[in-house]
């Protein structure tokens, strides 16, 4: 999953219902950092849960935004690098 949001090139979406991984969110603000484009959707009990990492996205300038009630299937939406024609 970290390799291919460091393939974005403009836009990375998140939804998930909660969100602990350091390593995913690593990749989240080195691409933040590249320009890309990043918007998190998390349950709204992620903004105060201890293991969340909701709120060093945040602290990075990531919008993470709540849905009650969950935000429904786990999903990373990218852009990715533009393919090179073979030849």
């Amino acid at each position: 999953m970290a390799n291919t949001i460091q393939h974005a090139r403009s836009e990375i979406l998140v939804q998930a219902y909660s969100f602990t991984s350091e390593p995913i969110a690593q990749a989240l603000m080195a691409s933040q950092q590249r320009g890309v484009k990043v918007e998190v959707i998390l349950d709204k009990s992620q903004r105060t849960e201890d293991d969340s990492m909701a709120g060093l996205l945040v602290e990075a300038g990531i919008p993470v935004d709540g849905a009650p009630g969950g935000a429904g299937t786990p999903s990373i939406f990218t852009t990715p690098a533009p393919t090179r024609p073979a030849g």
